[in-house]
């Protein structure tokens, strides 16, 4: 998808972009690894912590299955 529009310059239609972004959201959280993000994020460090334990948990659920 990216090589097409910023390669190609190809436009994508406005179901490519909501499909996209679902998938986007589907395999992102909100947390961070580098303690840089730390001073901008809206999230404290232990919400931080639970977030990416559980995503980190769930993957490995997924791959065990």
């Amino acid at each position: 998808a990216f090589q097409a529009v910023f390669v190609r310059g190809e436009k994508p239609n406005l179901r490519d972009v909501k499909l996209f972004f679902k998938a986007y959201g589907d395999k992102t959280v909100e947390g961070y690894f580098n303690p840089y993000y730390e001073k901008v994020s809206n999230i404290s460090e232990e919400e931080n912590i639970r977030n990416i334990g559980d995503f980190l948990a769930e993957q490995i659920r997924a791959i065990e299955k």
